[in-house]
């Protein structure tokens, strides 16, 4: 998730990620940059990790 040029890519795989995850489930993603899903909710931010939870 640290290259920039393909952001569209990126996204469109954190949404595919976001699908698979299990109710009660978590995902911790690093990034160089601000997520594309910053909106999402619900989430945690911790440094330059977000933590999205399902």
């Amino acid at each position: 998730m640290e290259k920039t040029n393909d952001k569209l890519l990126d996204l469109m795989l954190l949404l595919k990620l976001l699908e698979r995850l299990k109710d009660g489930g978590a995902m911790a993603i690093h990034t160089a940059e601000e997520m594309p899903l910053s909106d999402y909710e619900p989430r945690k931010v911790v440094g330059d990790w977000q933590i999205l939870y399902r």
